[in-house]
């Protein structure tokens, strides 16, 4: 039998942060198969591009100084409307391919729900972190409904190496993809990043680039490199 947690785990450190932050717009959406609050912040610009999904890896969150907060910064003031996700809760199974599916299945019931609830404005982005976005990237060759026009991983991977290897293999040939790695990302993502290029390369695949950004990763001075790197890719991407 598989166990998802039923309480958000979110939720203390979204009422942290609202004690902190009590500017921050919150929104919660609810469903019989889930429900979770959001941050939602509008695009500063006169004109808006589109929304940008944020979501975040196990035990990160919008203010997270890796890379994270320095996006919610940014990207509203480049005229894009913003939503983050809260992390993803934890699930209990008992072995790793259970395991995969209830990521899977928690990040669909999210993403369905945000999708017909929160009116995102199209183009809509996701830029997805560690476990969260390699389960993403599955999601999307299972025909998501509502998919995204295109999507960004920052240091894609995941914890099981049985699982790795089929998430190595997925170059989508429908949606644009920039893969993002650091230096300081986890090792799986390091380990699966040229096999993933090099099949982008054999499938002659002009949706996926690859860009490796080794330098440190808790400078904000790098971090708005990292987010220029996603925009000026988002532009040439016709976005």
């Amino acid at each position: 039998m598989l166990f998802a947690a039923t309480s958000s785990q979110a939720e203390p450190h979204w009422q942290d942060i609202q004690r902190q932050f009590p500017q921050v717009n919150l929104q919660q959406f609810d469903a019989a198969s889930a429900t979770f609050m959001a941050l939602h912040t509008p695009s500063a610009a006169r004109l808006t591009r589109g929304s940008i999904v944020l979501l975040p890896d196990a035990h990160q969150h919008a203010f997270s100084p890796s890379l994270l907060n320095q996006l919610r910064l940014s990207l509203p003031d480049r005229g894009w409307d913003l939503w983050v996700l809260p992390q993803p809760d934890p699930v209990t199974a008992t072995n790793s391919a259970q395991q995969l599916t209830l990521q899977k299945t928690q990040l669909s019931q999210r993403w369905q729900l945000l999708a017909q609830q929160a009116r995102l404005k199209p183009p809509v982005i996701v830029i997805a972190q560690g476990e969260i976005a390699a389960v993403m990237n599955l999601l999307l060759t299972d025909s998501l409904n509502m998919p995204p026009a295109a999507l960004v991983n920052l240091g894609a991977y995941l914890s099981a190496t049985e699982q790795q290897s089929s998430f190595a293999q997925n170059v989508l040939n429908n949606v644009p993809v920039l893969d993002l790695l650091t230096a300081h990302d986890h090792p799986q993502a390091l380990a699966s990043a040229t096999a993933r290029a090099e099949l982008g390369q054999q499938r002659g695949n002009a949706l996926y680039r690859q860009r490796h950004l080794n330098d440190g990763f808790h400078q904000q001075s790098l971090q708005h490199w990292q987010v220029n790197e996603i925009i000026g890719w988002l532009h040439s991407t016709g976005f």
